[in-house]
Protein backbone atom coordinates (compact mmCIF):
# COMPACT_ATOMS: atom_id res chain seq x y z
CA UNK A 1 0.00 0.00 0.00
CA UNK A 2 2.61 2.30 0.97
CA UNK A 3 4.69 2.59 -2.37
CA UNK A 4 1.08 3.21 -3.71
CA UNK A 5 0.42 5.72 -2.44
CA UNK A 6 4.22 7.28 -2.85
CA UNK A 7 2.67 7.39 -6.49
CA UNK A 8 -0.15 8.89 -6.08
CA UNK A 9 2.29 11.57 -4.00
CA UNK A 10 4.87 11.95 -6.39
CA UNK A 11 2.35 12.22 -9.60
CA UNK A 12 0.50 15.15 -8.13
CA UNK A 13 3.44 17.23 -8.89
CA UNK A 14 2.57 16.24 -12.31
CA UNK A 15 1.98 19.65 -14.30
CA UNK A 16 -0.40 18.83 -17.05
CA UNK A 17 -1.00 20.89 -20.01
CA UNK A 18 -3.48 22.96 -19.98
CA UNK A 19 -6.82 22.83 -22.32
CA UNK A 20 -8.94 26.28 -22.01
CA UNK A 21 -11.48 24.98 -24.39
CA UNK A 22 -11.85 21.84 -22.83
CA UNK A 23 -12.26 23.64 -19.42
CA UNK A 24 -14.36 25.44 -20.21
CA UNK A 25 -16.76 23.17 -22.28
CA UNK A 26 -16.63 20.54 -19.06
CA UNK A 27 -17.40 23.75 -16.92
CA UNK A 28 -20.47 24.82 -19.51
CA UNK A 29 -21.55 20.89 -19.16
CA UNK A 30 -21.54 21.29 -15.17
CA UNK A 31 -23.80 24.20 -15.19
CA UNK A 32 -26.06 23.23 -17.13
CA UNK A 33 -26.59 19.75 -15.11
CA UNK A 34 -26.24 21.48 -11.95
CA UNK A 35 -29.07 23.72 -13.20
CA UNK A 36 -30.99 20.88 -14.56
CA UNK A 37 -30.80 18.67 -11.24
CA UNK A 38 -31.80 22.08 -9.59
CA UNK A 39 -35.33 22.14 -11.36
CA UNK A 40 -36.30 19.09 -11.72
CA UNK A 41 -38.43 17.70 -8.71
CA UNK A 42 -38.07 14.12 -9.21
CA UNK A 43 -34.20 14.65 -8.07
CA UNK A 44 -34.70 16.21 -5.31
CA UNK A 45 -34.09 13.09 -2.68
CA UNK A 46 -30.30 12.93 -4.25
CA UNK A 47 -29.80 16.57 -5.54
CA UNK A 48 -27.12 17.05 -3.00
CA UNK A 49 -25.41 13.88 -4.08
CA UNK A 50 -25.96 14.46 -7.79
CA UNK A 51 -24.05 18.14 -7.43
CA UNK A 52 -21.52 16.26 -5.38
CA UNK A 53 -20.93 14.27 -8.33
CA UNK A 54 -20.42 16.81 -10.72
CA UNK A 55 -18.78 18.93 -8.56
CA UNK A 56 -16.12 16.12 -9.15
CA UNK A 57 -15.89 17.03 -13.03
CA UNK A 58 -14.53 20.11 -11.99
CA UNK A 59 -11.60 18.81 -9.80
CA UNK A 60 -7.90 19.13 -11.64
CA UNK A 61 -6.60 15.40 -12.61
CA UNK A 62 -6.04 12.78 -10.30
CA UNK A 63 -3.09 10.38 -10.28
CA UNK A 64 -4.43 7.79 -13.25
CA UNK A 65 -5.40 10.92 -15.75
CA UNK A 66 -1.68 12.03 -14.93
CA UNK A 67 -0.16 8.50 -15.35
CA UNK A 68 -2.62 8.22 -18.26
CA UNK A 69 -0.92 11.29 -19.82
CA UNK A 70 2.58 10.23 -19.09
CA UNK A 71 1.80 7.10 -21.07
CA UNK A 72 0.70 8.79 -23.85
CA UNK A 73 3.70 11.04 -23.64
CA UNK A 74 6.08 8.04 -23.47
CA UNK A 75 7.08 8.74 -20.21
CA UNK A 76 5.43 5.83 -18.24
CA UNK A 77 4.02 1.94 -18.94
CA UNK A 78 0.25 1.19 -19.29
CA UNK A 79 1.15 -2.34 -18.13
CA UNK A 80 2.88 -0.79 -14.62
CA UNK A 81 0.00 1.95 -14.58
CA UNK A 82 -2.87 -1.29 -14.43
CA UNK A 83 -0.70 -3.16 -12.07
CA UNK A 84 0.07 0.11 -9.83
CA UNK A 85 -3.97 0.47 -10.26
CA UNK A 86 -4.48 -3.93 -9.68
CA UNK A 87 -2.32 -3.03 -6.38
CA UNK A 88 -4.32 -0.39 -5.21
CA UNK A 89 -7.55 -1.34 -5.54
CA UNK A 90 -7.06 -4.99 -4.23
CA UNK A 91 -5.99 -3.30 -0.83
CA UNK A 92 -8.58 -0.03 -0.88
CA UNK A 93 -11.41 -1.64 -2.47
CA UNK A 94 -10.46 -5.48 -1.76
CA UNK A 95 -12.76 -8.14 -2.73
CA UNK A 96 -13.67 -11.19 -0.84
CA UNK A 97 -10.78 -13.05 -2.80
CA UNK A 98 -8.42 -10.15 -1.95
CA UNK A 99 -9.10 -11.02 1.61
CA UNK A 100 -8.54 -14.80 1.66
CA UNK A 101 -5.56 -16.76 3.12
CA UNK A 102 -2.59 -15.69 0.51
CA UNK A 103 -0.54 -18.61 -1.18
CA UNK A 104 2.66 -18.72 -2.84
CA UNK A 105 1.35 -17.24 -5.96
CA UNK A 106 -0.87 -14.36 -4.34
CA UNK A 107 2.36 -13.78 -3.07
CA UNK A 108 4.23 -13.61 -5.98
CA UNK A 109 1.63 -11.86 -7.73
CA UNK A 110 1.78 -8.81 -5.23
CA UNK A 111 4.98 -8.98 -5.36
CA UNK A 112 5.35 -8.35 -8.99
CA UNK A 113 2.99 -5.35 -9.16
CA UNK A 114 4.87 -3.57 -6.12
CA UNK A 115 8.04 -4.09 -8.17
CA UNK A 116 6.03 -3.06 -11.24
CA UNK A 117 4.90 0.18 -9.16
CA UNK A 118 8.89 1.14 -8.05
CA UNK A 119 9.52 1.33 -11.92
CA UNK A 120 7.06 3.15 -12.31
CA UNK A 121 7.34 5.99 -9.54
CA UNK A 122 10.92 5.57 -11.02
CA UNK A 123 9.43 6.78 -14.35
CA UNK A 124 7.50 9.85 -13.14
CA UNK A 125 10.55 11.19 -11.15
CA UNK A 126 12.45 10.57 -14.37
CA UNK A 127 9.88 12.45 -16.39
CA UNK A 128 9.75 15.28 -13.30
CA UNK A 129 13.49 15.89 -12.79
CA UNK A 130 13.96 15.75 -16.94
CA UNK A 131 16.26 12.83 -17.00
CA UNK A 132 16.90 11.09 -20.35
CA UNK A 133 19.18 7.98 -20.54
CA UNK A 134 19.36 4.07 -19.22
CA UNK A 135 17.77 3.16 -16.48
CA UNK A 136 17.59 -0.65 -15.44
CA UNK A 137 13.59 -2.08 -15.26
CA UNK A 138 13.58 -3.97 -12.27
CA UNK A 139 9.73 -5.18 -12.91
CA UNK A 140 10.91 -7.30 -15.92
CA UNK A 141 12.51 -10.85 -15.89
CA UNK A 142 16.00 -10.74 -15.95
CA UNK A 143 15.86 -6.70 -15.39
CA UNK A 144 16.54 -5.23 -18.94
CA UNK A 145 18.45 -1.71 -19.53
CA UNK A 146 15.40 0.41 -21.00
CA UNK A 147 16.01 4.13 -22.60
CA UNK A 148 13.44 7.02 -20.74
CA UNK A 149 11.47 8.23 -22.56
CA UNK A 150 10.18 4.79 -23.30
CA UNK A 151 9.70 4.17 -26.95
CA UNK A 152 13.33 4.30 -28.25
CA UNK A 153 14.28 0.98 -30.40
CA UNK A 154 16.24 -0.32 -27.42
CA UNK A 155 12.85 0.23 -25.00
CA UNK A 156 10.90 -1.75 -27.39
CA UNK A 157 12.84 -4.52 -28.85
CA UNK A 158 11.45 -7.82 -28.03
CA UNK A 159 13.20 -10.61 -27.18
Amino acid sequence: MGVSVALEAVSSLIVLPEDPAKKAKTEQAVNFLKQYVASENSLKEIKDRLNGLLGMLELPPGPRDKLKWLAAEGKAEKKYIQRWNDLRNAHVHPKLTDLQKPDASSYQTQLDRIHSVQVLLCQVTYHLIGYNGPFTDWAEEQYPDKQFPLGTPQATKVE
